[in-house]
């Protein structure tokens, strides 16, 4: 049985390619053999999708924030954490006719191993207008 094509590439050619895919490509590659695992898993490769997708901003403030708690959490499974995050979903709450008053503050913290962001939280309420 013959290699595939991409067998015959070097590492940057390979690691070039998958910076332009889609996360969910990436570990579909990463799930056809042993190799390809150890290309795609590379802390180079997530950190540039987690560059890329989030803004180049939003991700140095992510690893400067797991440094200041000295945390070494590998970039494809922040990528994770934060995609996971993405799926959640929030709503409005209305408590009799009340609602909580706005705030910007939010927080993206590491608990027990996992990325969790904290803040929106009210500070007393409002009576609607």
């Amino acid at each position: 049985m013959e290699a595939a094509p991409v067998a015959h590439l070097g590492y940057d050619q390979v690691l070039s390619i998958l910076r332009l895919l889609p996360a969910e490509a990436v570990v579909s590659f990463a799930a056809t053999c042993r190799a390809f695992r150890d290309w795609a898993s590379t802390d180079v490769l997530w950190e540039a999708l987690c560059r890329r997708d989030w803004g180049a901003r939003a991700a140095t403030a992510a690893a400067v924030a797991l440094a200041e708690r000295q945390c070494r959490l590998p970039w494809r499974r922040l990528y994770a954490e934060v995609a996971r995050l993405g799926a959640l979903s929030a709503r409005r709450l209305r408590v009799k006719g009340l609602s909580p008053r706005p705030r910007a503050s939010h927080s993206l913290n590491l608990v027990a191993g996992w990325l969790v962001v904290f803040g929106g939280g009210c500070e007393g309420v409002r009576s609607p207008s």
